[in-house]
């Protein structure tokens, strides 16, 4: 996949070692994966550095590739990922 705004890029790392790349946090839940399979990583606006999804905060209602309207933010954000998670599982 070809990520149209690498700020809000999204990678799962399976178990057997393959990773997917997503354009944002929403796009990575729908994915056909189960939850509980491999990890999330996003990189913080302004980071290049990879974290763990669970470990970041995100901000809303800005502008995204997919329109989930949800970024990782290096400064804490407003949204865990624990609330987007909920906001959305019963959409995925």
């Amino acid at each position: 996949m070809v990520l149209s705004e690498k700020r809000f890029a999204v990678q799962r790392i399976l178990e057997n070692g393959e990773i997917h790349f997503y354009d944002d946090i929403v796009c990575a839940m729908k994915h056909s994966h189960s939850p509980d399979e491999g990890k999330l990583y996003v990189r913080p606006d302004g980071d290049e550095k990879w974290i763990p999804a669970e470990e970041a905060t995100y901000e809303s209602g800005l502008r995204t590739p997919m329109n989930s309207g949800f970024g990782a933010v290096k400064s804490k954000g407003p949204v865990s990922f624990q609330e987007i998670l909920h906001h959305y599982k019963d959409h995925l």
